[in-house]
């Protein structure tokens, strides 16, 4: 990583101050990491997001080379689930216009990540790496390891909506879709690296969610950074029973934000971003 990060003078601080900054996966990334300016902008907030500690302690995880391989890929997944739940707040934020209103802290109930304010409602979110649940051949800070699971929209569909056991653990493994519900979220932000193309998006969201149907599809210009293009999608999730709580799912690929994609039974999101774009032409009519 250069070390200076002249761009992003918090993210320069705060990587200065830990103690094996060399041995933490942030230490991994160049300027150009597209990551940056979620965590500035985070960093940045930090007097008013509260509970943050807990990111902040998984985003300085350390995993040095001489690690056994199955517990540096561990540590890989929560930096990666860190990572997402800071991404979710820029967006939320930044891309959006929405506003968090708090970090929810663990407590002994299992709780959703996030509360949040989209148009005027309170909303609860939960918020999931899916390729944090990867794990490969070699230490993941090696530059020569192989990915392992998960590797398509099978995969996904699975993660999200069907009940397994795990490959790895042999333990039994609650749909995510399902988790979120019962922590009371009625948003479910997973990150994923599955959509390529607005073809591959409409297949895709097909198989994931069948009989679902693109309804809109909205091109948002932030006020700085590249410019999100979120696909909209109606439909029942394939859970028997329907969630009492879930009611909507963002799945994007962090690299590429025009692969934005929301499948939905009310569309929280769409309504937010409609009102918002009305409220701003009556005030450039007035």
């Amino acid at each position: 990583m250069n070390t200076t990060l002249s761009k992003y003078p918090r993210i320069s601080g705060f990587v200065s101050q830990l103690e094996h900054p060399m041995d933490t996966f942030l230490h991994d990334y160049d300027d150009n990491y597209g990551f940056w300016p979620d965590f500035e902008y985070f960093l940045e907030n930090l007097e008013r997001l509260v509970n943050s500690h807990s990111i902040l302690k998984r985003l300085s995880i350390a995993a040095p080379m001489s690690m056994g391989i199955g517990q540096a890929w561990n540590r890989w997944q929560i930096f990666r689930a860190a990572q997402t739940e800071v991404t979710a707040v820029f967006l939320i934020e930044n891309i959006f216009n929405g506003k968090v209103l708090e970090i929810v802290p663990e407590g002994k109930v299992p709780t959703p990540d996030l509360k949040v304010n989209l148009g005027n409602q309170e909303l609860l979110i939960e918020v999931k790496s899916q390729s944090g649940q990867q794990h490969g051949d070699k230490h993941p800070r090696s530059n020569d390891w192989t990915m392992f699971d998960p590797q398509d929209e099978g995969d996904l569909k699975s993660w999200l909506f069907i009940e397994r056991t795990s490959s790895r653990s042999g333990k039994p493994m609650k749909p995510k879709a399902l988790e979120a519900d019962g922590k009371g979220a009625h948003i479910l932000i997973e990150q994923t690296d599955f959509f390529t193309s607005m073809h591959d998006i409409t297949r895709q969201a097909s198989f994931i969610c069948p009989g679902c149907k693109l309804i809109d599809t909205m091109t948002i210009q932030p006020l700085a950074g590249k410019p999100l293009t979120a696909h909209f999608f109606n439909g029942e999730f394939t859970l028997f029973p329907q969630p009492d709580n879930l009611r909507e799912i963002w799945l994007f690929d962090e690299s590429h934000l025009d692969r934005f994609v929301v499948l939905s039974q009310t569309m929280y999101l769409l309504e937010h971003l409609k009102d918002r774009d009305n409220q701003r032409l009556y005030k450039d009519r007035s």
